[in-house]
């Protein structure tokens, strides 16, 4: 019979024709369990395909139809890409670089005349706090006390110029007095020294305040000023140095950038050209070729994998086993002895080829199938065995259990939950809990619950 996905058979001992008449006689024989999965063939190295820009990230197109499925050669074309985008950033790319090797001389020039001012500038504030510092020590020295004495002594020359006047016209008036010179003569001479006077004592008042002024006020001022022009003239100095020097950093850094914006624009525009060639998606290695991508217009994103090549030199069966299968391969070891187990093996294609797969992966966490539990594994088969990917298999084995209680298993009700069987006794008919093991062929194993013997009901459907 088919049960849970799996072709089961067995060979029992035959129980008499009254048995199935309704009731059967628990009796011990033999049972040849067996398992049936299906399982694919698949590689277990696969390459995939997709364009692997190195700057351009786009939209793109298939410019022709894809290659049909099939064996490749690592290097044989399998489809191309087009983009009317890609087509303009390289354009755009390669006309940056120009114009970034231009901006590249333009700033040469630039960095050089400026450079060029600030040694200009560094040169004339040098030469200007030279200048300045030799006036300060000149006034200092000399100058200074020159100024002072010259106010000094031209105010002692008015103030003896005004005592002369005076001891003149003390004379002319001593002299006149004693002459017979007539009013008229004597008058105009002495009018005349006295107004001299006058205009000399108004000339002493202010000959004075100018030398206490200067004295107090334009000296000193005048001597800060001179001191101040060589203090600043230095600070000019060390601002010009400071300039020189910053403006041969920033043309250091001014270059440095526009050569690595032509730099930068040149990679751009090379990594671009490289990325057309690679345009042309080819096999990496020696397989067989799935396309994801086929149709001519078909959109085909950066990265995005169009399809793969499968590595045909090493295969595997991909698929799941079941609670029955386990017991057959790794028996009373359990599971975790299944790795390793063999199984017969045989092609839906072809049943006339067998041959033999070993477990080499086995995931012990199940997902729900039918009534059963399926369990993913992964098998190694032959070089020689015919596979080719894509290709189904049909994994096989069996298992014969000696000495086993068996019952029909119509006799039993509720499995797999809560399986009870009915029994006969002295009193009549009594329904008991049963633990069942597999079954074969409409007879069930009977772990626990019955013994050897014992009748059980068996309804006629």
């Amino acid at each position: 019979m088919r049960r849970n996905g799996l072709i089961v058979s067995s060979m029992v001992a035959m129980l008499g024709a009254a048995a199935f008449a309704g009731e059967a006689t628990v009796e011990r024989g033999d049972l040849v369990i067996r398992f049936e999965r299906k399982a694919r063939v698949e590689p277990i190295s696969k390459r995939p395909v997709r364009f692997e820009p190195e700057v351009y990230g786009g939209r793109l197109e298939l410019g022709q139809r894809a290659r049909d499925p099939g064996p490749v050669k690592a290097g044989d074309e399998l489809m191309v890409l087009t983009s009317r985008e890609f087509a303009e950033q390289l354009e755009d790319a390669k006309t940056l670089a120009v114009e970034s090797e231009r901006r590249l001389e333009v700033t040469r020039q630039e960095r050089r005349i400026g450079l060029e001012q600030a040694k200009v500038g560094s040169e004339r504030a040098e030469f200007a706090a030279e200048v300045a510092l030799r006036n300060w020590n000149l006034f200092r020295e000399f100058d200074s006390k020159k100024t002072l004495e010259q106010r000094e002594l031209g105010l002692q020359w008015q103030r003896d110029s005004f005592k002369d006047e005076n001891e003149e016209l003390r004379q002319l008036e001593k002299m006149y007095s004693g002459t017979s010179l007539a009013d008229e003569t004597k008058d105009i001479v002495l009018d005349r020294a006295r107004r001299s006077i006058k205009r000399g004592e108004r000339f002493l008042a202010h000959s004075e305040q100018d030398y206490k002024n200067f004295v107090q006020f334009l000296h000193p001022q005048n001597t800060k000023q001179i001191e101040d022009n060589s203090r600043f003239a230095a600070f000019d100095l060390e601002v010009a140095k400071n300039n020189l020097r910053l403006a041969g950093v920033r043309t250091e850094l001014d270059l440095a950038a526009a050569e690595r914006g032509v730099r930068d624009a040149k990679r751009r525009a090379e990594r671009l050209d490289r990325d057309r060639e690679r345009l042309t998606l080819r096999a990496p290695i020696d397989g067989y070729w799935l396309p994801q991508v086929r149709e001519q217009g078909d959109q085909a994103n950066a990265w995005q994998p169009v399809g793969e090549v499968a590595d045909v030199s090493t295969l595997r069966l991909r698929g799941s086993l079941d609670p029955m299968a386990l017991r057959i391969l790794a028996g009373d070891a359990g599971p975790g002895a299944i790795v390793g187990t063999s199984a017969s093996m045989r092609w839906t294609s072809r049943p006339d080829l067998v041959s033999t797969a070993t477990i080499t992966e086995f995931v012990t966490v199940g997902t729900p199938e039918g009534d059963s539990t399926a369990f993913p594994f992964f098998a190694s088969i032959p070089a020689d065995s015919g596979a080719m990917v894509g290709l189904e298999a049909i994994l096989f084995g069996s298992k014969k259990l000696t000495g086993v209680l068996l019952v029909p298993d119509k006799a039993v009700k509720g499995a797999p939950s809560r399986p009870t069987v009915k029994k006969k006794g002295p009193d009549g008919e009594k329904e008991v809990e049963v633990r069942l093991g597999p079954s074969a062929d409409g007879k069930v194993v009977v772990v626990e619950g019955l013994a050897e013997g014992d009748v059980v009901v068996v309804p006629d459907a």
